[in-house]
């Protein structure tokens, strides 16, 4: 990314984290730019369960073989490689939610 070291307070991305082809650059890019006592917010979500049904409900009606995006990067054994990936980057404090709004990840930058 074209920024120095440190540049960046918060960093936020909804839904592009997905498509991302190589999740342990990113993310070590983005935790170099992140100046300390600077936070990211990665991920994507829908806000509730009941919009997230919805949302899904919809997209099946339109294309039956379709299959949510998310699943990708969110699995069941997402909580294990992010936090090794974040233990690879040098991130050591981090946060993984998981629940009705979404999937997010949640660095932290400390001194």
């Amino acid at each position: 990314m074209p920024f120095d070291d440190g540049e960046a307070d918060l960093i936020v991305s909804r839904g592009s984290m997905f498509f991302w082809d190589n999740l342990k650059d990113a993310f070590r890019e983005i935790y170099r730019i992140l100046a300390v006592g600077g936070a990211t917010y990665i991920g994507g979500g829908f806000g509730n369960r009941e919009l997230k049904d919805q949302v899904i409900a919809e997209m099946l009606k339109r294309d039956p073989t379709w299959d949510c995006y998310a699943k990708k990067k969110a699995d069941a054994d997402s909580h294990r490689r992010f936090a090794e990936l974040f233990r690879e980057i040098g991130c050591p404090v981090f946060k993984i939610i998981d629940d009705d709004t979404g999937f997010w990840v949640v660095l932290s930058k400390t001194a």
